[in-house]
């Protein structure tokens, strides 16, 4: 392929010489001359030139000072003294230089530099279009994300945003040198800005869980902004009336590999109003659910005491003092179970109930039907704090309802006083173990929990199996019943 060579040097030598070596090389070379700067000018502009060849004498150096305007590329012949001004002018791999010497043997070179200065041109001509078309690619990519994209300078000013930021109204053209808080909603701005937010994180160490979220994030790596929830404002703010829109944004800065400044930042804008308003409408019917629980757990502990004070005016009215004490287990049964949904009430969470706070009001309770003195018969609690299940709720208060019954009635005959412990524990693998032990006159000698003769021998024994357990009796220097069981996974 021929090449052509703008030869602007007014030494009439050189330009012969150079002639000659094309010549004798037989180098598909051609030049062309040129005699003042707008002839220069005219040739590099019609686009036929390839490679121009000047010096610092040239229209007194004016061509040399000119080159940097065509970006072309170029070969300067240069004498020795002229060693501050090459350094000037030649910067890229698409120039270069010669050194004269008296004899011109530098123009035998002068095709060699040529043919490496366009080879070089066209490697870098390579490079540029694969980047262009990478870049082209790039944003062609960006542009068709649903996701807003943009970039900010160091002042939180959009530098670029991509075609999605016309959902909220504007055209990006719009908002290019405009504040990132243009887009927010005014309650959100001072929320989410480094210049209002960082204030109250001066002197503190937060590492990367407790970083704050910010719109202009300067961070990388797990520091960065992620998931910031903001609501966003249109450009037609009326239209907010009708519905809110909220952003998810992910905020990123120091990204020189992508070509942004280490001041800026780079985010993405995700449309999350959908989950926002699915979330907002699951809370509400979470919150109406949690209502409607507790409404339901007030009102079956209220059942409850009904029934119980019913059972107490029927009570009142029997002679017969078996069948009163009949009357008042079943109440003192209804009871427990009532102070159980009184518990389930006021917990945080209606599935499951704190068992030491519980078996606390239970031992009060009883303590109040019994007319226990505190001071001759002294009742312990002992309990680890841990959350049961309603399932397993209401058989452990029966149960522990009938075993403290027990010997709060019949330990303690005749005005002897002692102590009633009653232990909860949880041990290792989720078992739990329910003790209820007094050291008062024990169990008869011929006395058989599973011969069923008692009606309340046979409760617990039903309550244990219902809990997966089984009874352990003891009657040494008093009477002890242990129930062991595993405790129930809530369901989530």
């Amino acid at each position: 392929m021929m090449i052509t060579v703008l030869f602007a040097v007014q030494n009439l030598e050189e330009q012969e010489s150079l002639r000659q070596v094309i010549s004798e090389q037989k180098l598909e070379m051609e030049i062309v001359l040129a005699e003042t700067l707008n002839e220069v000018d005219a040739l590099v502009n019609s686009g036929t030139v390839d490679i121009i060849i000047t010096d610092l004498r040239f229209q007194n150096g004016g061509l040399a000072d000119w080159l940097f305007l065509w970006q072309h590329p170029f070969v300067l012949i240069a004498d020795w003294t002229d060693y501050e001004r090459i350094t000037e002018i030649v910067k890229d791999q698409t120039s270069d230089f010669v050194i004269r010497d008296e004899a011109r043997q530098h123009i035998r070179f002068l095709p060699m530099v040529i043919r490496k200065v366009l080879n070089n041109k066209e490697s870098m001509d390579r490079h540029n279009y694969d980047l262009r078309m990478n870049e082209q690619r790039y944003m062609e990519l960006v542009q068709a994300l649903p996701d807003i994209v943009y970039s900010l300078d160091e002042a939180g000013r959009f530098l670029y945003i991509n075609e999605s930021v016309q959902t909220l109204g504007w055209s990006p053209i719009e908002l290019i040198g405009q504040h990132f808080s243009t887009i927010l909603d005014s309650e959100y701005v001072e929320k989410v800005s480094r210049k209002v937010v960082l204030q109250d994180y001066s002197g503190k160490v937060t590492g990367p869980e407790q970083a704050p979220k910010l719109f202009d994030e300067r961070r990388t790596g797990p520091r960065r902004t992620h998931d910031l929830e903001v609501r966003l404002r249109h450009k037609n703010s009326v239209q907010l009336v009708a519905a809110e829109l909220y952003g998810s944004v992910t905020a990123y800065g120091e990204v020189n590999a992508t070509g942004f400044q280490d001041s800026g930042t780079v985010g993405i804008i995700r449309d999350v109003t959908e989950r926002y308003e699915a979330n907002r409408l699951l809370r509400e019917s979470l919150g109406e659910k949690d209502m409607l629980l507790a409404e339901i757990h007030h009102r079956v502990k209220n059942n409850l005491q009904i029934i119980s004070s019913l059972l107490n005016l029927q009570a009142t009215g029997i002679e017969d003092s078996v069948a009163q004490g009949r009357f008042v287990d079943a109440q003192m049964q209804i009871q427990s179970m009532a102070l159980i949904h009184e518990h389930l009430y006021q917990s945080a969470s209606f599935g499951e109930v704190d068992l030491s706070s519980y078996v606390g009001s239970l031992i009060e309770y009883l303590s109040s039907i019994y007319s226990v003195d505190p001071v001759r018969v002294r009742v312990v609690l002992q309990a680890d704090p841990f959350p049961i299940t309603m399932n397993q709720a209401v058989p452990v208060a029966l149960l522990l309802n009938e075993l403290i019954s027990n010997s709060l009635k019949y330990a303690f005959p005749n005005g002897a006083s002692g102590s009633v412990t009653v232990e909860l524990r949880l041990g290792q693998e989720q078992q739990v173990s329910v003790c209820v032990r007094d050291d008062g006159v024990g169990l008869p000698e011929d006395f058989d929990i599973t011969s069923g003769t008692s009606l309340g021998q046979t409760l617990i024994q039903g309550l244990a199996q219902q809990l997966g357990g089984n009874v352990q009796i003891e009657s040494s220097g008093g009477t002890c019943y242990s129930v062991r069981f595993l405790l129930e996974e809530p369901a989530r």
